[in-house]
């Protein structure tokens, strides 16, 4: 599957980044944005020298945005580019009203970025699950094993701190302390 990852955290887009390719996906991770808009061109302008230049919503699968961005665009612009244009994002904010704006603006659902990189690392959150629940052509049983999964991710939102999620935090931070540790070397 092809993702775009929109994350400027270095160590918080290599984590999810190297997760999400070690799964078997193709994923391409933009720190800085020249350009969101819906002009000729369709694209988006990526600022980083060693990429493409543009990425077009037709040569991706699933998205995952984060809200604040660094430079001009904030993650709902983008959420609200890529979801005019088809493409399923995934808003992963740290701040709840972010990811609300960015479900208003097109996401099929926003998590606060520890509970998404939490659900990643645990498998509770894939993106194919995500492509699932947002085509719509599912038989019964599975759509409703993929509501069950779905209702599951938005109660760690308020569960992810209990006694039920403590093994699945620590092995997600166990994975992103490596991370975490050569971003600040």
């Amino acid at each position: 599957m092809k993702i775009l990852l929109i994350e400027d955290s270095v160590s918080m887009g290599k984590a999810i980044k190297t997760l999400l390719e070690t799964q078997g996906h193709v994923v391409q991770w933009i720190i800085g944005l020249r350009s969101v808009s819906a002009d000729s061109s369709n694209a988006i302008g990526i600022d980083e020298a060693d990429q493409d230049d543009q990425v077009t919503p037709q040569s991706i699968d699933v998205a995952f945005v984060d809200g604040q961005l660094a430079g001009q665009f904030t993650g709902p612009q983008v959420v609200s580019f890529l979801a005019a244009n088809s493409v399923p994002c995934l808003g992963i904010s740290t701040q709840s009203d972010l990811n609300q704006e960015m479900v208003t603006l097109g996401a099929k659902l926003g998590l606060k970025k520890p509970v998404a990189f939490v659900a990643l690392v645990a498998g509770l959150l894939t993106p194919e699950l995500l492509l699932n629940i947002f085509a719509g052509k599912q038989k019964s049983r599975r759509k409703k094993a993929n509501a069950l999964k779905l209702q599951q991710l938005l109660a760690m939102e308020t569960k992810l701190l209990t006694a039920e999620f403590e093994t699945i935090r620590k092995q997600a931070d166990a994975y992103y302390r490596p991370f975490l540790m050569e971003e600040f070397k």
